[in-house]
């Protein structure tokens, strides 16, 4: 046998590997909206928002003549919106082996309770996210046709929109229930999804577990929403501004259908002269609205997709020309501009959890955040990571009470029907 000498192959078992530090991120964890909204601690009763809110002026004003009888006495009138808020919680465990063989950089890249506790924050905050921009019943996705699947692999659900993937909403592992709003487990409960194609707008499950899922049907979190209702924060931003004010049965308590005055502005833009196009004379025509209800430039700020800015810049009111003023830096990397509509300079921000094909206009001064307090330990026994009860393991829960809420609608506006497929 010829003699090949030392080669790659016949030391393989002597060459070392070199593992370099740090897990490389592969996810988007960068939140915007939080930044935009208040957070109000202190308007809370228990557990509930109770707002006043003044609708109706004084029927006693009138010009008369000299001797003629006065105007009757009038009165101002008022009525409550009331924000129940929601219970979020985030919650991992970790075993005690675990623990101990990733304690050293020697033996693991990262710490098993320090990472779960890390990247559990960055998963609370893309679900926050969510709800915030959601319009309260929970629904993540919506299926466009049957469940299909074979033999050996993996059953397929089309959805009608690839939005929740895009966005990170659904991604592996995700345990979700499928049925309708009223009953979200009647088609399927506590499905795991094992993969996930952004480009077909299809989750992958594990085969056999399709069950009758159809065209129509809801994708939702595992037992976040029940026959009883969503157990989310019921006020989003899509519900706070919606794009069908008129219909609503009830906002904060409040409906809209009977009572005029909480009703946001809503503009369809799918049909001439706009035909789904965003321009400046759009959003400008929306903002005179929003200003004429009472709006200020300096509380407006109007968030849309990266999608919707790029159409934006690429459209001829601004192809060549610089008419966007006042750029800001915002924190994780974000950066807003702003256009002139004759009463100062409006914010435009784009985000890519925006919902896509709206813009929102959202008074920051009339709509926040209703809640005790910031992100938290389940502590009140004064251990953060606790031992679970006759295991060697150890867990740890974060949880926040919260919810979105309004005392004015009026003076948001969204618009809608615009032509946006991808967000980008």
């Amino acid at each position: 046998m010829a003699n090949v000498g030392g080669t790659s192959a016949t030391l393989s078992d002597v060459l070392k590997r070199l593992y370099l530090p740090k897990v490389r991120e592969q996810l988007n964890n960068e939140i915007l909206v939080q930044q935009i909204l208040n957070l109000n601690t202190e308007d809370i009763e228990g557990l509930e928002a109770v707002l006043a809110l003044h609708y109706t002026r004084s029927k006693g004003v009138g010009a008369r003549r000299e001797l003629a009888d006065l105007p009757d006495a009038g009165v101002q009138g008022y009525k409550q919106a009331k924000y129940d808020l929601s219970y979020l919680y985030g919650k991992i465990m970790v075993s005690g082996p675990a623990i101990v063989r990733t304690r050293t950089d020697a033996g693991s890249w990262i710490r098993a309770m320090r990472t779960e506790l890390d990247r559990i924050r960055d998963d609370l905050a893309l679900d926050f996210a969510r709800q915030i921009y959601g319009n309260g019943d929970g629904v993540i996705a919506t299926v466009s046709s049957a469940a299909t699947g074979g033999t050996g692999n993996p059953d397929v659900l089309t959805l009608t929109s690839a939005e929740a993937i895009v966005k990170g909403y659904l991604y592996p592992n995700f345990v979700m229930d499928v049925g309708s709003i009223g009953t979200p487990t009647a088609k399927a409960a506590s499905m795991v999804i094992v993969d996930v194609d952004p480009d077909l707008a299809t989750v992958y499950i594990a085969e056999g577990t399709k069950a009758s899922i159809a065209n129509g049907d809801k994708v939702f979190r595992e037992k976040s929403n029940d026959a009883q209702g969503t157990a989310e924060m019921t006020a989003g931003l899509q519900s706070l501004i919606s794009t069908a004010p008129s219909s609503q049965t009830s906002v904060g308590g409040l409906s809209s259908v009977s009572n005029r005055f909480w009703r946001n502005i809503a503009e369809d833009a799918s049909d001439a002269p706009d035909n789904g196009a965003i321009s400046l004379d759009l959003l400008m025509k929306i903002f005179n609205k929003a200003n004429a209800a009472g709006a200020k430039a300096a509380d407006l700020t109007v968030l849309t997709t990266p999608g919707q800015v790029r159409k934006l810049f690429a459209s001829t009111d601004f192809a060549g020309k610089i008419n966007f003023v006042n750029t800001k830096e915002m924190k994780g990397g974000f950066s807003n501009v702003s256009f002139d509509a004759g009463q100062g300079a409006v914010s435009v921000q784009a985000d890519r959890l925006a919902p896509w094909g709206k813009i929102f206009y959202i008074d920051t001064q009339h709509i926040e955040f209703f809640s005790p307090g910031e992100w938290d330990f389940l502590s009140r026994d004064g251990l953060t990571i606790k031992w679970v009860d006759n295991k060697d393991a150890f867990q740890s829960v974060l949880f926040k009470y919260a919810n979105l809420g309004a005392d004015r609608r009026n003076t948001s506006a969204v618009i809608f029907g615009l032509t946006d497929t991808t967000g980008t």
